[in-house]
């Protein structure tokens, strides 16, 4: 098939765990002999894609941290057009253009709207009759829950209920609308399930995301580290676990244990622990994550699956996470624990640390082959077997 995907950040740099799971599907439907355009945006400041298949409608910011004066932008636009903020702050007429340039180009078999915040773009008449939609989170939920949050100023929370209420409509038609929804979890098939009421049964499909290919190494370097955390934590909804790992977490591990933290953000929670270092951008993500003793993921808020989760588990090392972090994650290796609260996660980390160097690979080699084959099968199945009849 020829396939056009619409996604809000060309996935080139890997940048964060929506950037991940896209290019998860495009690789898996490569995989499969499918022929994939991807047109979204390049973060600004990024390089351009060398890749033939990605085309970018422009230049954009992408989160909100780093927009400046434009957010009050994308904000008044939201209530012109009456769309989420979410929304808004990837609707433009380089983006319209685009797809309809290539739309022109090419005679696409289908469209694949990854994102649901990007259900704007949907109707327009130029695109493919067949429609997938992909649904990283259900959206509505987590601005609910960020609605709700008190440690958000009374602005933010107001927005936040807004658009959770118009982004509950946008999914629903959504379901109602496109071919298939693609979930990344069960729990995210039953809540688009009961939002799309008798439709939901045919339309929505879940998705075995297998992470970035970090396959386990023959042999395991030795770790410089005793713990190692791994995000993006200029996304709000991750920043959470940060701030509570430093918080409630940190504070109960001994001196002699050292944690160092990568990825971008970090320097937005206050570092008030000597023994926990932040280390920023991480360009080799496998190197980092093999450097720990054990890999923490302190997962508190949040849908969807956790990445670097998948991850954390198929790199061989020894990995502490939340229930949450393990969230749509089934049948994990013996390598993996988990801790229901800070004391918990803390002891781990402290047990962990002092025993012999673990590494796991042959265990972790097998469960990350066997999720990238689940993976590619559903993939074919969907293509092959998801439409709706005419």
């Amino acid at each position: 098939m020829n396939i056009l995907m619409i996604t809000t950040t060309l996935p080139h740099r890997l940048s964060n765990g929506g950037e991940i799971a896209t290019s998860n599907l495009i690789d898996g439907m490569n995989r499969r002999g499918h022929k994939v355009d991807v047109l979204g945006y390049t973060r600004l400041g990024d390089p351009a894609p060398e890749h033939s298949d990605f085309h970018s409608a422009c230049d954009w910011v992408i989160e909100t941290e780093l927009a400046g004066p434009r957010k009050w932008l994308w904000l008044a636009q939201s209530l012109i057009h009456g769309l989420p903020y979410v929304s808004a702050k990837f609707r433009s007429r380089e983006m319209l253009y685009a797809a309809r340039h290539l739309c022109a180009q090419t005679n696409y078999d289908a469209v694949i709207i990854d994102h649901l915040q990007l259900g704007w773009i949907a109707k327009a008449p130029f695109l493919p009759e067949r429609k997938i939609g992909v649904a990283h989170n259900v959206e509505h939920e987590i601005l609910a829950v960020q609605a709700a949050a008190r440690s958000n100023g009374w602005l933010k929370r107001l927005i936040f209920g807004r658009d959770a209420r118009i982004m509950r409509e946008m999914e629903r038609e959504m379901i109602w609308s496109l071919d298939q929804i693609w979930v990344l979890t069960i729990e995210e098939q039953e809540s688009m399930g009961a939002l799309g009421g008798r439709r939901a049964d045919a339309a929505i499909r879940v998705i075995p995301l297998p992470g970035q290919s970090f396959f386990a190494t023959a042999v395991m370097p030795m770790a410089d580290k005793d713990v190692v955390i791994l995000g993006s934590w200029l996304w709000d909804v991750n920043r959470r676990g940060l701030e509570w790992f430093m918080r409630e977490v940190a504070p109960l591990l001994p001196n002699d244990i050292s944690v160092v933290i990568g990825g971008k953000g970090t320097e937005q929670v206050p570092n008030r622990t000597a023994n926990v270092t932040y280390a920023g951008f991480v360009p080799d993500a496998a190197a980092f994550l093999r450097s720990g003793r054990a890999i923490c993921i302190p997962t508190v808020m949040g849908a969807g699956i956790q990445l670097k989760t998948i991850e954390g588990i198929s790199i061989g090392r020894p990995v502490v996470t939340t229930p949450l972090g393990l969230r749509g994650i089934g049948d994990v290796p013996s390598h993996v624990s988990i801790a229901v609260d800070a004391a918990q996660m803390a002891n781990k980390l402290v047990e962990l640390a002092r025993l012999p160097q673990g590494s796991h690979v042959e265990a972790a080699a097998a469960w990350a082959k066997q999720r990238r084959d689940d993976f590619d099968h559903t993939i074919d199945e969907a293509l092959t077997q998801g439409w709706r009849e005419s």
